[in-house]
C-alpha cells in the first residue's frame, strides 16, 4: 500500500485518497500498478499510519486563520442566525465549533459528525460496500471501531428543506444519498411542492461534476428538476 501511495503520488498533485484505497483493495486477480504482492498485515498498519497522520495534519490546519468573508463562513453563520435546522451532518472532520468561535457568534452548533472528528481522535477513512481482496476488511468504513449508526437517511426522507454544502455525491458517499434522489426521481413520485433542495457547489466545472455522479448513481437527471431543486455556485459569490 505504501508503494502503491507514493506511486500515485508521484504521477498526480491531487488525488482522492479513498478511492485510490478502493482501487488498491478490491478483488481483482490483477496487483494494482504492477506491485508484485500484497500483505495485509503490513498494509493495515500503513493505514492506520496514514490515519494518524490525516489527523494529526487536519488539526494544524484547524490552528489556521478563517476567511470570515467566504461563502461557507456566511452560509454557516446564516444557519445558526436563521436557519431553523432540526438535523445537520458533517462529512468533514473538522470541528465546527471552533470554526463558529472564530465567527463570534456566541452560540454553539449542534451538529452529527458522519465519519468521526479529529477532536475526538476518531476520523474514519476508507471505502463503502465493495468486494475487497481477503484481509482488506479492515478498510471498510464501517468496520471501523468509531463507526455509529446516524438517522441521515430518515432525516432525508422527512425533510421540507434540505441544503448540501460542499458534497460532490462521489462514489464513496453515494450510500447516504443514492435511494434518497433515486426516489424522487422515480416515474412514480409525485414532486413534493413544500420540499425544497439547495446544492452549494463552487463553480459550473463542480455542477457538472455532480450530474455526472448523480448519473452513476442511475438518477434521471430530466426528472430531478421536476422537484424544487436549485444549484448556488459559490465562486460566483
Amino acid at each position: 500500500l505504501e508503494a502503491y501511495m507514493k506511486k500515485k503520488k508521484d504521477m498526480e498533485k491531487w488525488f482522492d485518497l479513498e478511492n485510490e484505497l478502493k482501487n488498491y483493495s478490491i478483488l481483482s486477480d490483477i496487483p494494482p500498478m504492477h506491485i508484485k504482492s500484497m500483505n495485509p498485515d503490513i498494509d493495515k498498519k500503513y493505514f492506520e499510519k496514514i490515519r494518524e497522520n490525516l489527523t494529526e495534519y487536519i488539526a494544524q490546519q484547524e490552528l489556521g486563520v478563517l476567511d470570515l468573508e467566504s461563502v461557507a463562513a456566511k452560509a454557516l453563520k446564516a444557519i445558526l442566525d436563521y436557519g431553523d435546522f432540526t438535523s445537520c451532518y458533517s462529512f468533514n472532520y473538522t470541528d465546527l465549533n471552533k470554526i463558529v468561535n472564530k465567527l463570534h457568534i456566541g452560540k454553539q452548533f449542534y451538529y452529527k459528525h458522519i465519519h468521526g472528528s479529529v477532536k475526538e481522535k476518531s476520523i474514519i477513512l476508507g471505502v463503502g460496500s465493495v468486494k475487497l481482496r481477503k484481509g482488506y476488511d479492515f478498510l471498510e468504513k464501517t468496520a471501523s471501531e468509531f463507526y455509529r449508526s446516524n438517522s441521515i437517511l430518515s432525516d432525508l426522507d422527512k425533510s421540507e428543506e434540505i441544503v448540501f454544502f460542499g458534497m460532490s455525491f462521489g462514489e464513496i458517499d453515494n450510500i447516504y444519498f443514492k435511494n434518497f434522489f433515486k426516489k424522487i426521481t422515480s416515474t412514480d413520485y409525485v414532486p413534493n411542492k413544500n420540499l425544497f433542495i439547495t446544492i452549494f457547489t463552487y463553480n459550473e466545472n463542480s455542477r457538472s461534476e455532480i450530474y455526472k455522479n448523480l448519473s452513476d448513481f442511475g438518477i434521471d437527471k430530466a426528472r430531478l428538476f421536476q422537484n424544487n431543486i436549485k444549484f448556488i455556485r459559490t465562486q460566483n459569490n
